[in-house]
């Protein structure tokens, strides 16, 4: 995997598209004739295990144990984004019964509202780490710092974590963070004003730990948080949303299902054919520029 990170560095790319970027992905791992390790499937997200589609056949997780697997993930993964591919172009739906519509056709219909519909934006400062915050706000920021670095934490350990802990990490922790307790702390932020006349917002800082239990120390942050907002009401009535989510959060000082993968579980290249030899892909002059293939419409909007 580490040559194929380099050989994709040497690449020029002028892409115009996520599908273009994940044509040149696929090309490159046929040409590359990369070895996938099946039992490195205990540290992948499967069918069920994660997130599922609300519609059965826009896709969903996938096992990746060889070549065909992959390439079939990167299907999904364009098809959700710009829609499924047709004989030129792509539709706006990402299933083949069209009940669900590909992000990309979604952000395109939030667009054309907004160009529309005048709503309100809160006046945010353009790098908010520049700018002190009073002792209230500051402390829900620690909070929401360290929520965020709680959550990087938690992406990490689920490259090590297998069985029933790398569950919880997912449902106890990962979840309840991206769904519920970010979003609300930094809704609690941005409507507060700072002296100057901007909202506050979420800074993304990294938060030192201490030695201990993360998430008795996310909870001890989000008290001291209560604590010195007590006399500002609609903070408080914000912030309670979050007591539970952070109440139930997994600790991640007890995750003690680690297994490093081992070398013979990552992805390495195969000596038994190199690019030269590739003759059915535009690839094999690497290192150069990928060309889209002749006939080959985009969606050159996403860009």
């Amino acid at each position: 995997m580490r040559n194929l990170a380099l050989f994709f560095s040497a690449v020029s790319l002028e892409n115009n598209s996520v599908g273009e970027i994940y044509d040149f992905i696929s090309e490159a791992l046929r040409c590359k004739t990369v070895e996938f390790q099946p039992e490195s499937i205990k540290f992948q997200f499967g069918p069920g295990e994660a997130y599922a589609p609300k519609v059965k056949d826009a896709g969903g997780d996938v096992y990746v144990k060889n070549l065909e697997d992959a390439l079939e993930a990167i299907k999904i993964i364009v098809e959700q984004g710009e829609g499924r591919r047709t004989t030129v172009d792509v539709s706006v739906y990402d299933d083949k019964s069209h009940e669900e519509k590909s992000h990309y056709a979604r952000f395109k219909v939030v667009k054309k509202q907004l160009d529309k519909v005048i709503i309100k934006v809160w006046d945010l400062p353009t790098d908010p780490e520049l700018l002190p915050y009073p002792d209230n706000l500051q402390a829900v920021s620690e909070l929401f710092n360290a929520s965020y670095t709680y959550l990087l934490r938690t992406i990490d350990l689920l490259y090590l974590t297998a069985g029933d802990d790398r569950k919880k990490l997912i449902w106890t922790g990962m979840f309840p963070i991206m769904t519920n307790i970010l979003p609300n702390v930094a809704k609690t932020l941005i409507r507060e004003k700072l002296p100057g006349g901007k909202h506050a917002a979420p800074k993304f800082q990294f938060y030192k730990f201490q030695a201990g239990k993360w998430n008795e120390q996310i909870l001890q942050l989000y008290q001291n948080a209560v604590f010195v907002n007590n006399s500002h009401g609609k903070l408080l009535e914000r912030l309670a949303l979050v007591l539970i989510p952070i109440q139930n959060l997994h600790d991640l000082q007890l995750s003690h299902n680690l297994q490093k993968p081992s070398e013979e579980s990552s992805l390495k290249p195969s000596s038994a054919r190199s690019t030269k030899d590739c003759a059915q892909c535009s690839c094999s002059t690497f290192p150069g520029k990928l060309n889209s293939k002749p006939g080959t419409k985009r969606n050159r909007a996403n860009k």
